[in-house]
């Protein structure tokens, strides 16, 4: 992907607790992360709500907090493992637990709630752009080809100058109500009022 950095700086807030120590030493790997917690986080919550769209199973929901646990001694590992092929195998371990809780833990029914749930929350912290979620967290699961990709990232360059410009005419509208807002203030005030609403904005 090539708005992204090989090596980057994930943190995390697992359990309740920042673990903000990992370190990523490849965009895949830190996907694999971000991707394993939100089903996770997503499940868990399930788990501790009665009833729930999951409509989970007490034996499922012990699975799933074993997962969880296993992914707290593999995410320690990770930071720890100064060795790289040791932290290769974590790395593939952290895609198992993603594959476990979908294809052993959850039924069909219930993989495809919770994989619609970590979208739609990848998309929310893109505030609101499917496209972006797709092409970090999705490209390769839907198979993106390079000349898609090329496409998306003309498409994207388009709808980055469209976002701004956008901003900057929100910018200048809302600066024209606040201004307007004020004024219907001061047309309230008396002129004491008025002086210290200067002297208050530093216009004294």
């Amino acid at each position: 992907m090539n708005r992204f950095t090989a090596k980057f700086y994930l943190s995390f807030m697992l359990w309740g607790l920042p673990f903000s120590v990992v370190f990523a030493q490849s965009e895949a790997e830190g996907l694999a992360f971000n991707r394993l917690n939100a089903a996770l986080n997503v499940a868990i919550s399930e788990a501790r709500t009665n009833g729930g769209d999951l409509v989970l199973l007490d034996d499922q929901k012990n699975q799933i907090m074993a997962l969880r646990e296993r992914q707290q001694t593999v995410m320690r590992e990770f930071r720890e493992n100064n060795n790289r092929e040791g932290q290769e195998s974590l790395f593939q371990q952290i895609g198992d637990l993603e594959k476990e809780l979908t294809t052993e833990v959850l039924l069909p029914h219930q993989a495809r709630i919770l994989n619609s749930r970590v979208f739609s929350k990848f998309v929310r912290g893109f505030q609101g752009s499917v496209l972006n979620t797709v092409m970090i967290y999705y490209k390769d699961e839907l198979g993106i080809s390079e000349a898609q990709e090329s496409k998306i990232d003309i498409l994207k360059d388009d709808i980055s100058k469209q976002v701004s410009e956008a901003k900057e005419k929100f910018r200048l509208e809302m600066e024209k109500i606040n201004k307007a807002a004020q004024k219907g203030m001061e047309d309230v005030f008396t002129n004491q009022q008025r002086l210290q609403l200067k002297k208050l904005q530093g216009d004294d």
